[in-house]
């Protein structure tokens, strides 16, 4: 049933985390990882549960769980759907992320920079 993906993705995400901090190193979540569950979470417009992902993907990085943060790529994805809201809040939060990336490249991240994906999203 593709209406339960994000939940099967989480659980799965949820398991790889558990095994590799039991000591399984070969199942460290990496950048694929998190733009699967991203994308799931695009693709059933689930705005909230994505941006709340972003931001755990970031804490989960710097406890070394994750093998790599986020990316200018996972930044687009929640870009690009908050375009497709077109709240008040949708546009706020969009400027709110562009900001941060704006912040984050300035002070010397190579992996979060806007592009022309980015602001063709807002």
């Amino acid at each position: 049933n593709d209406r339960d993906s994000p939940q099967r993705a989480e659980r799965l995400l949820q398991s790889m985390i558990h095994l590799y901090s039991s000591g399984n190193k070969l199942l460290q979540p990496d950048q694929r990882t998190g733009n699967c569950l991203l994308n799931c979470y695009a693709r059933h417009g689930m705005t909230t549960k994505a941006y709340q992902f972003l931001q755990l993907m970031h804490k989960l990085y710097q406890k070394g769980i994750f093998k790599e943060g986020p990316n200018t790529y996972d930044y687009n994805t929640i870009m690009n759907l908050l375009s497709k809201r077109n709240t008040a809040d949708s546009v706020q939060k969009g400027e709110e992320l562009l900001n941060l990336m704006v912040e984050m490249c300035e002070a010397g991240s190579h992996r979060i920079q806007p592009d022309l994906v980015t602001f063709s999203s807002l």
